[in-house]
């Protein structure tokens, strides 16, 4: 799913992921992914597998009701204790967590919680 702005390496991920693997590219608008009562049921309507955002935003949403998403990557800030633990309530499958030491580096760092 395409959550990140085209100015940010993570759109060039998504779009890149997709692209060469024969899947598709959900885009949502900036407007409806910060709102669960869009952003969960688009996630389920088009089996969203993937997920790339940063804890802080992705902490408030409750995928539980999402089978299909299969892991979700954090970028670009420090994964909390407390943001771990709020991920953990509401996702169950794999989470990555990554570092890059610029916005323009890509992942020089990556931890996986299983």
């Amino acid at each position: 799913m395409l959550f990140s702005a085209y100015v940010f390496e993570p759109f060039v991920r998504q779009m890149l992921m997709a692209l060469t693997t024969g899947n598709r590219l959900a885009i949502i608008s900036d407007e409806a992914k910060f709102d669960p009562n869009i952003l969960i049921p688009f996630i389920q309507t088009h089996q969203v597998t993937y997920l790339n955002g940063t804890a802080s935003v992705l902490q408030e949403y409750d995928f539980t009701g999402c089978p299909s998403l299969e892991r979700i990557i954090l970028v670009g800030e420090s994964l909390t204790d407390t943001r771990y633990a709020a991920l953990r309530r509401r996702f169950k499958n794999r989470l990555f967590n990554e570092y890059g030491f610029t916005e323009s580096a890509f992942v020089t760092a990556l931890n996986v919680f299983e």
